[in-house]
């Protein structure tokens, strides 16, 4: 018999991850504006815009295609990326750390409670206000790498796994860095003042650290 106590804890643990990819639809919604259905309005650019520019590149074969650094094939430079538009402070290129975490059809974390694979500044801002909020910039990512189902009407996860997201920050150094935005160094690279990715560069993941934590 399953404790009930295994049963909080997992759903907390969904409830985290959802938590985290609602909050890069909000500037969306606020911006789409409360006309129509929710099925209305995942046909507008506007949605369509913020979900993987090639879904036929959007690999969901095996456990390995849910990381991050198998997914750049989803995205494209030109795309929309980013959803915060009133964002505000001094600007700057910064590189941000993200960490990931995946689910499978247990709820049960896939590398072991509690631990995430982190991705050190793999995203670089141009131009990036002081004050734009890292939480939704994850849910961002999240939006364009396939992983939001809400986006592109359907979902680009491998069999066995529920739930994928990432969320800002890590457990060792500053979670976001004030640095140029160099494309052999940033597999990707967006601007705040066009809020599209300017470069995707799956040979600078080799400048990455990757780590479980």
């Amino acid at each position: 018999m399953t404790h009930p106590l295994s049963n909080l804890v997992r759903l907390l643990a969904v409830r985290r991850l959802t938590h985290l990819r609602f909050l890069g639809l909000v500037a969306l919604v606020q911006l789409a504006g409360c006309g129509g259905s929710s099925g209305d309005q995942l046909t507008t650019p506007l949605f369509e815009g913020y979900g993987p520019s090639s879904p036929s590149t959007c690999p969901a074969a095996r456990l390995s295609d849910i990381w991050f650094d198998s997914r750049l094939g989803c995205v494209s430079p030109g795309q929309l990326f980013l959803s915060q538009q009133a964002a505000v402070g001094a600007r700057a290129d910064r590189a941000y750390m993200f960490g990931q975490e995946t689910l499978d059809n247990s709820q049960a974390n896939v590398l072991g409670a509690r631990v995430q694979r982190h991705f050190k500044y793999a995203l670089c801002l141009r131009n990036a206000p002081a004050d734009l909020a890292p939480l939704i910039l994850a849910g961002d990512l999240s939006n364009a790498l396939g992983l939001t189902l809400l986006l592109s009407g359907r979902r680009f996860y491998p069999s066995g796994v529920s739930a994928s997201s990432f969320s800002y920050g890590g457990i060792i150094d500053v979670h976001t860095l004030q640095q140029a935005c160099d494309p052999s160094r940033h597999p990707l690279i967006a601007d705040f003042a066009s809020l599209r990715l300017e470069s995707v560069n799956p040979g600078a993941l080799a400048q990455v650290q990757i780590f479980d934590r």
